[in-house]
């Protein structure tokens, strides 16, 4: 009889460990996608004071994207605390969708070539606006993209103000430049990606775990199968 009840309050133990241990985790992974999400936050505005990114819509991006983690981590810190089993089921389904896109991203960066990486970045030359152009042909000495866009072209702002022409009355093409740069950040950010994406399953893991585990100061009948 002694020997039942000390392997029921085992079991018991061991299922309050298991619930316990599981919700401090998922708090704890929340935790870290608030620190995240505030220090892309700092970042970006940082960048934006100090011009190292003049583009408005890169820099409103990074903030949106620091926002949307601190709201989910704050959602998902507290309904790991209330223990909701519709809040962590939600929590869930959001967190698959940042997976999916976060990974899939990264595996993109990681895989580009050469060939690919030059198509898009000049796709996405064309689309920035003058001033980010301007910004960049200053900072890398540069005049146009690459010898398809061409120093004169419309897309291009002027480069009699740079000092590469001043001096020698001509420019090296940007992309030459800032290819091994593009290169490091695609990988660099790719791997990084990849890295926080399964912090991301973990999340999902943890979020399932949860839901599914009993809160041992609620009824039986809270537990779901």
């Amino acid at each position: 009889m002694a020997y039942k009840s000390a392997l029921q309050h085992l079991e018991q133990s061991q299922a309050n460990c298991n619930f316990y241990c599981c919700r401090r985790t998922l708090i704890a992974l929340n935790a870290c996608y608030l620190i995240i999400g505030i220090i892309l936050i700092s970042t970006a505005a940082g960048a934006s004071i100090t011009k190292v990114v003049t583009s408005l819509p890169v820099v409103g991006a990074i903030i949106t994207i620091g926002i949307f983690l601190i709201l989910v981590s704050i959602f998902g810190a507290a309904v790991a605390i209330c223990h909701s089993s519709i809040g962590l089921l939600f929590y869930t389904l959001i967190m698959v969708g940042v997976f999916t896109m976060q990974f899939a991203v990264s595996i993109a960066a990681l895989s580009i070539n050469r060939q690919q990486e030059h198509l898009v970045m000049s796709k996405a030359w064309d689309k920035l606006p003058w001033t980010t152009r301007h910004g960049i042909q200053e900072r890398f000495d540069c005049c146009g993209f690459d010898s398809s866009t061409g120093n004169a072209s419309a897309s291009t702002p002027s480069c009699h103000v740079l000092k590469c022409y001043r001096i020698k009355q001509s420019c090296s093409y940007c992309y030459p430049i800032m290819k091994d740069i593009i290169t490091a950040a695609l990988k660099g950010g790719g791997g990084v990606g990849l890295f926080f994406s399964f912090f991301d399953f973990l999340g999902i893991f943890f979020a399932h775990r949860l839901r599914r585990l009993q809160d041992p100061i609620h009824v039986p009948t809270n537990h779901l199968y």
